[in-house]
């Protein structure tokens, strides 16, 4: 996605601002860096968004935002604040906050596997997997015909259909990822737990199956 389709979203911004909510209360201070999917941009780039929504769809975020944290405190005294978020990818977190805050038009109806992997991480971290359901199965539909042909993509796929609960292609990522002697190491990063990656391949394979289409029963 390129800096102008995030542009498209918020209508008042500037290269560096975009105001996915003119009247929120939060600024997310995101750090772009080259390979980031933000051509001729690097550095800091500040989104103002809501509060509300954020809190709504991420419990990570209301716990951040209303409770006893110091962002909390400073949202309540001063009625706004600024959260820096320099480990995120920008795009994929624009993506995300494009979604929460309603910005149909401007949301990407396919994504790369690359990006789809940066989305799934930060679904992950900030447990809102619900809100962005509706499209992550559009993407994953359009980029499961192309499913693991080599290890890296593998392990990608591993780490998408973990957090989307697609228990087939998690299967199927799996067959191939677990061939590697090194996959515990190489999924460094990934949100798949490192328990479920022990023992031999056998036992691995068998596990991560079980393990996947098991907690896709319970959250569905």
């Amino acid at each position: 996605m390129s800096s102008s389709s995030m542009s498209s979203a918020a209508p008042g911004s500037v290269e560096g601002f975009y105001d996915f909510d003119p009247d929120g209360d939060l600024d997310l201070i995101l750090t772009a860096l080259p390979g980031d999917g933000l051509p001729g941009h690097t550095g800091d780039i500040r989104c103002r968004v809501s509060s509300k929504h954020l809190s709504l769809v991420s419990p990570v975020f209301e716990a951040m935002l209303q409770r006893q944290f110091k962002e909390a405190a400073t949202l309540r005294s001063v009625g706004k604040v600024e959260i820096p978020l320099a480990d995120d990818n920008p795009v994929a977190f624009m993506i995300l906050l494009e979604i929460i805050h309603g910005c149909t038009r401007s949301i990407p109806r396919a994504i790369t596997l690359d990006m789809l992997t940066e989305a799934a991480v930060l679904v992950d971290k900030y447990d809102c997997r619900e809100v962005v359901e509706q499209y992550s199965d559009m993407w994953i539909y359009r980029l499961k015909g192309r499913m693991p042909l080599t290890l890296e993509s593998a392990l990608q796929w591993l780490c998408v259909s973990w957090v989307f609960r697609k228990s087939i292609e998690f299967k199927h990522a799996t067959e191939i990822a677990i061939r590697s002697e090194t996959l515990g190491d190489m999924m460094d990063g990934l949100p798949v737990p490192s328990s479920v990656l022990g023992g031999s391949a056998k036992d691995s394979t068998s596990r991560l199956g079980l393990i996947s289409i098991n907690r896709c029963d319970r959250e569905n």
